[in-house]
């Protein structure tokens, strides 16, 4: 099966043979990587996911966790972040595209998400509203930036901490590309996010479309 799926490929695709061996070859790679360098108490992954980068996932501290379920695909250049205490959870049967997912508090995925390029879920806010705070933390941030040349320059404390709000996305929902879903979210299960929609919070119910900037309940798709 495997051979004639690869002469299919060069007899309708010649170009896309060398894509598609160059993205075969990442999954067998990540996985040899993953087996001895993924945190396995951070990071679950069922046996049967295949993911092609072994910076696919980043568990920032020893309370971060990620949980990746059964024949879920994650592509080259998708990233997932969890920092603090944040758990992201990614039901079975889920292709991650291009998409990059920031979490703090918790982020779910219900089965068969379909994510496509350039997609953005984050559930907290990483910058202060107020410009007074937002200059002490970007003062902050490029004073600790690596590499630094000359001496570190004097910064004051920060005190702020990120705003967070669980994000919920129910099975068979299709993000299309260059969508946003920001904290606060909950889509439910067979709903489509369409292209270059920005979902800034709220609920919306089962099959939405759901488009627009900030996005909108659009009508209710079919069965």
């Amino acid at each position: 099966m495997f051979l004639t799926k690869v002469l299919t490929v060069i007899k309708h695709r010649p170009t896309y043979i060398f894509q598609y061996t160059r993205g075969t070859f990442l999954f067998f790679f990540t996985r040899i990587l993953q087996s001895f360098l993924l945190d396995r108490t951070r990071v679950s992954l069922h046996s049967t996911v295949r993911s092609q980068n072994i910076l696919n996932f980043l568990a920032g501290s020893d309370l971060a966790r990620i949980t990746i379920d059964a024949h879920s695909v994650v592509y080259e250049h998708a990233r997932i972040e969890v920092y603090e205490s944040g758990v992201v959870q990614v039901g079975e049967f889920s292709i991650l595209g291009d998409i990059r997912i920031a979490c703090r508090q918790k982020v779910t995925l219900g089965k068969r998400t379909l994510s496509s390029w350039n997609v953005l879920i984050q559930d907290y806010d990483p910058h202060p509203v107020s410009k007074e705070l937002r200059a002490i933390q970007i003062e902050n941030m490029a004073a600790d930036f690596f590499p630094r040349y000359g001496q570190k320059p004097q910064t004051k404390e920060l005190n702020w901490k990120p705003t967070c709000e669980e994000i919920y996305i129910g099975d068979d929902v299709w993000l299309g590309a260059n969508t946003v879903i920001l904290k606060g979210s909950r889509i439910g299960s067979g709903s489509i996010v369409a292209t270059g929609a920005v979902v800034t919070g709220g609920d919306f119910p089962e099959r939405s479309l759901i488009a627009g900037n900030p996005a909108k309940f659009i009508k209710e798709l079919p069965k």
